[in-house]
């Protein structure tokens, strides 16, 4: 939850992050959890097969829990494998640090660009959400 409401009045923005074992790398900023097996199944599609993950690693979390995301994964071929506790982001290493480098970076941007804060929203929880 940021405290700087955007333009468009939303307060909240969830980031699922899909990275292979190479260098290739997906964000996907979203509003509400529900969205996760629709991303799941567009990014998925898109993904070539050279990148495409085979095992799906996440934390405990409810919204990783559901019916449509295990019908998005057999679609793809995916499977399933939790891996932590729910919501410690130290034990999701790789994708917290990606988050945090690009919400940072994001941030330096705005304030170098003096953008009104109602734009900031994304960018603030990306740089405060970890």
């Amino acid at each position: 939850m940021s405290k700087i409401t955007t333009i468009g009045g939303n307060r909240y923005y969830s980031v699922t992050v899909f990275i292979d074992n190479g260098q290739h790398a997906t964000a996907v900023v979203h509003a509400t959890k529900d969205e996760i097996p629709e991303i799941f199944d567009r990014v998925l599609s898109q993904t070539p097969d050279c990148h495409k993950p085979l095992i799906i690693k996440s934390d405990c979390a409810s919204e990783y829990h559901t019916q449509q995301l295990r019908e998005a994964l057999k679609k793809h071929n995916g499977q399933e494998q939790l891996h932590s506790t729910e919501h410690p982001q130290f034990q999701n290493g790789r994708a917290e640090k990606l988050v945090d480098s690009i919400g940072r970076k994001i941030c330096g941007m705005l304030l170098q660009s003096q953008m009104p804060t109602e734009f900031w929203g994304v960018a603030v929880v990306l740089a405060t959400d970890i």
